[in-house]
């Protein structure tokens, strides 16, 4: 797998963690809200492959990334929003998760 294929897949899965947050009915209005708002401004697997290797760095997107990140990150977790198969997944996800977010 090339590395624009697993940003993409990682994009993928993070926005899977923001819809399902979004929607998920152990999630807190506070944690829905926000995921709603994280996804509402994620960028699509494209975007974000673009900026990883772009010359220039897009402050919107770089902060929309971070955004979600640390919802997820500490937010979802900690609040046990997280579906099985999300908290079987989810190292990963992090783990592959840009370094400079």
């Amino acid at each position: 797998m090339s590395t624009n294929e697993e940003l993409a897949r990682s994009v993928g899965w993070m926005r899977e963690f923001l819809n399902d947050l979004a929607t998920c009915s152990t999630a807190t209005p506070e944690v829905a809200a926000e995921a709603a708002a994280c996804l509402a401004e994620f960028p699509t697997a494209e975007a974000y492959v673009e900026h990883a290797f772009g010359d220039t760095v897009d402050i919107t997107l770089h902060k929309s990334l971070h955004r979600a990140f640390v919802l997820v990150r500490f937010t979802a977790i900690k609040a046990g929003c997280l579906t099985a198969e999300q908290e079987r997944v989810q190292p990963y996800v992090l783990r592959h998760y840009p370094v400079y977010v």
